[in-house]
């Protein structure tokens, strides 16, 4: 063998023993993760997914053998979307963060058919509201219809708060 075909093949080896010390070095960080999620009470495994749940599990545990309402909807928090519209950049870690991570700063309260958001403002700003935009979607903010809307890439709307007390109500026109 020549003597530039073995340094090729040594080459080659290493490179794949690289690649594989990384790789598990990533799997291990992983794993151990998970598994603390999995020791901590505040978790629950759900088919290798991780939703966080109410911090009192006798208070989950009654609602989950005891009641037949909207309870268990307000205990958990779910981690993942159901379904974001079609982007390049759409995914779960965005709506986590962009969604979720930011519902705590409105109350939501559904009436008929729409989504209404309150919030107040400090000062009037431009915002990102927690909710997903569809083509047939519409919002009405303050009182007045939205029709040129700014989206982000999980086509959240950018609208522009006034100071003080805001009402977003987001409704969802179905074709016929």
């Amino acid at each position: 063998m020549k003597k530039k075909d073995k340094l090729t093949d040594v080459l080659i080896i290493v490179g794949l023993v690289l690649t594989f010390s990384q790789n598990l070095s990533v799997n291990y960080a992983i794993n151990r993760q998970r598994t603390l999620e999995f020791l901590d009470p505040n978790y629950v495994v759900i088919i290798q997914r991780y939703s966080k749940i109410t911090k009192h599990r006798k208070k989950l545990q009654h609602i989950l053998r005891y009641t037949n309402n909207d309870s268990l909807f307000k205990a958990g928090n779910h981690t993942e979307s159901d379904y974001l519209p079609y982007t390049k950049h759409a995914s779960n870690v965005t709506y986590q963060k962009k969604i979720l991570d930011q519902a705590k700063h409105y109350h939501y309260h559904v009436k008929g058919n729409k989504l209404f958001l309150t919030w107040n403002s400090k000062k009037a700003k431009m915002k990102m509201l927690p909710i997903v935009m569809y083509h047939q979607s519409r919002l009405t903010l303050n009182g007045k219809l939205q029709t040129k809307l700014k989206q982000n890439t999980i086509t959240q709307p950018i609208v522009k708060a006034k100071k003080g007390r805001n009402i977003a109500s987001l409704q969802f026109i179905t074709p016929i």
